[in-house]
């Protein structure tokens, strides 16, 4: 899967896709002619979908051996439903600042706990890959599970 560097190309997790990751497949309709239900047509969505999960189910197995977890598959499933859950909201989230709109979601945002700072702009800064971000994340997630 692609990663770049800016926001706005990030392909690594479509988001319009990344809410139907682990979802149940729809419901069938019975009354639907079989010829509809059948179709030779590939869905290329449930595909991607497919191939997301499978992206999920490898992380999940990379944070349980850093570690140093034995998982069973329940645990291994809500772990990889965990991370997708995870994902989807940093890609939101960076479509949100490639868009410009403010966060409400920082943790300096009113009510955290935390002292408010001034805003400031980053410029001239070294640009982060979503592969680093999502890197990063999982070592944050992991140091949090370990204390």
């Amino acid at each position: 899967m692609a990663r770049n560097s800016s926001p706005r190309e990030q392909t690594l997790w479509p988001t319009k896709l990344g809410g139907k990751v682990f979802a149940p497949p729809p419901p069938i309709d019975w009354n639907a002619a079989i010829s509809t239900t059948l179709s030779t047509e590939i869905d290329w969505d449930a595909v991607k979908i497919k191939e997301l999960e499978t992206w999920c189910f490898a992380q999940a197995d990379s944070l349980a051996r850093a570690g140093g977890l034995i998982l069973d598959e329940s645990s291994r499933a809500k772990l990889a439903k965990a991370v997708a859950a995870a994902v989807q909201r940093a890609s939101l989230t960076l479509e949100r600042y490639a868009r410009g709109e403010p966060s409400s979601e920082s943790i300096w945002a009113p009510g955290s706990g935390v002292e408010s700072r001034p805003h400031r702009t980053v410029s001239g800064g070294k640009p982060v890959k979503f592969d680093e971000l999502i890197a990063g994340w999982a070592a944050w997630s992991l140091s949090q599970c370990v204390n």
